[in-house]
């Protein structure tokens, strides 16, 4: 019942999450030429340069690396961009001290243009790898928006903690761009996660985006079906941070307006 009441919470402001997703979209596009084929061509041009850059400069013993490499960099592309809109609260403060209604809505909408975005480059990615890396499309490629739809509660859930606090302490914006830069180096992204293995094995275990890096590829390299203990732990770094960001969300809420 307490799901059901949750759930009609958004359901009921549906038109508003739609339209604030609408005007944001056309916000971000205003004044360009080319509008939303930005959204096709910015991860379009990023991967080709990191394709031609690693294919041909840099050398590694790891299969396929630059399709190894590229998905790391658009997995966490997905996760850094999402959590980078921590100050969506105090930007639309007009919003928030004229208008009543949910203010999480922000975050979630402002998580879901960053969704939009991200499933266009998991897109352009997916038919490069097989135009150019020799890729089989597998039906295991079937998993690959469930994961992303898994990452996105997760992102949702740190957006939603971050931006809650950088209403009060606006240090956090530039604390959690640091933790971004040492979260880069601290994931498998640009090496193998064997070199975790050992007395650095915690930092493979307990880092949430490397368990999702490792599920992509597995899943978008090697054809790989998701093993349902990987999805559940998926599920259990989602649910966890979902129910941290919201607690702390609810408890500063009532303050926002005097802050922003």
């Amino acid at each position: 019942m307490r799901i059901q009441k949750f759930l009609g919470r958004y359901i009921k402001h549906k038109n508003l999450i739609l339209n604030l997703v609408s005007s944001e979209l056309k916000l971000k596009y205003k004044s360009s030429i080319l509008g939303f084929f930005w959204t096709l061509l910015e991860p379009l041009f990023i991967i080709v340069v990191l394709l031609f850059v690693f294919s041909n400069l840099f050398k590694s013993d790891i299969p396929n690396y630059p399709a190894y490499l590229i998905i790391g960099f658009v997995a966490w592309g997905f996760f850094s961009n999402g959590t980078s809109i921590l100050d969506i609260l105090v930007s639309k403060a007009d919003l928030i001290k004229r208008i009543h209604f949910p203010r999480e809505l922000l975050v979630i909408c402002a998580c879901i243009i960053n969704f939009i975005d991200s499933i266009f480059e998991f897109l352009i990615l997916i038919i490069i790898l097989f135009l150019f890396m020799g890729i089989n499309i597998s039906w295991s490629l079937l998993y690959v928006p469930l994961i992303m739809l898994i990452q996105f509660f997760f992102i949702v859930g740190f957006s939603l903690l971050l931006s809650s606090l950088y209403v009060f302490f606006r240090d956090v914006k530039h604390i959690w761009n640091v933790l971004l830069q040492i979260g880069f180096f601290a994931t498998p992204i640009i090496y193998p996660s064997s070199l975790l293995i050992g007395k650095l094995s915690f930092m493979l275990i307990l880092n949430p985006m490397a368990h999702f890096i490792n599920i992509y590829r597995s899943t978008i390299i090697y054809g790989k079906v998701p093993a349902l203990n990987g999805i559940l732990i998926l599920c259990l770094f989602s649910i966890t941070i979902i129910f941290v960001g919201w607690a702390v969300f609810k408890k500063l809420e009532p303050k926002f307006g005097e802050e922003v």
